[in-house]
């Protein structure tokens, strides 16, 4: 997990990394509330834009891949985007549709920040930074998930609906993951 410290008020901004992150919605599928944060963790959904998402907002592409279609209606710029959605996920949240137009949270967004709470507070084992955790770092973690992967950074800007690079840089990159990091220690060592 890495931390940064907010510019302009307190507390932290995290990034899970995939042990952390496959650890949260683990616990998350015993509390509930799994597919529903997974959507901010996985495809980079703000908190607003996850409050609007409907069953039919995930497609399967051309090419075989599952798309998040994130609307003008939910979305923070008023701008329309997709955004890459895993399989499992896609799959799941498809399975659970009655219908096509229903929202694919049952409860208020507040019933899923409270269990996201939840789950850091049973994660934490005396690390405290799990305490800061909110939707918004699975966003951030999404987006560095992303990185990590070799995404070019264009591309994670669109997915996550960025236009400026600078907020983007700013707010939303982390360091190198440690994976990412042991990779490069290990250039020239042969």
């Amino acid at each position: 997990m890495q931390l940064r410290s907010y510019d302009n008020r307190d507390g932290y901004a995290l990034t899970l990394n995939q042990t952390e992150r496959n650890e949260l919605m683990n616990e998350l599928k015993r509390i509930g509330g799994k597919e529903v944060l997974a959507v901010a963790a996985y495809s980079g959904a703000r908190r607003d834009e996850v409050a609007h998402v409907k069953h039919k907002d995930i497609r399967r592409s051309d090419a075989g891949f599952y798309k998040l279609r994130i609307y003008e209606d939910g979305a923070k710029r008023s701008e329309y985007r997709e955004a890459p959605i895993p399989r499992w996920l896609a799959e799941r949240i498809r399975a659970g549709e009655d219908d096509p137009d229903d929202l694919i949270r049952e409860h208020t967004m507040r019933t899923y920040d409270n269990r996201l709470t939840t789950a850091a507070d049973r994660l934490s084992d005396g690390d405290e930074a799990w305490e800061h955790l909110s939707m918004h770092d699975l966003r951030i973690t999404a987006i560095n998930s992303w990185l990590d992967d070799d995404a070019p950074r264009l591309m994670c800007m669109q997915w996550s609906g960025h236009d400026d690079w600078r907020t983007f840089r700013d707010h939303y990159l982390s360091n190198y993951s440690e994976q990412k990091q042991s990779e490069a220690a290990t250039v020239g060592q042969t």
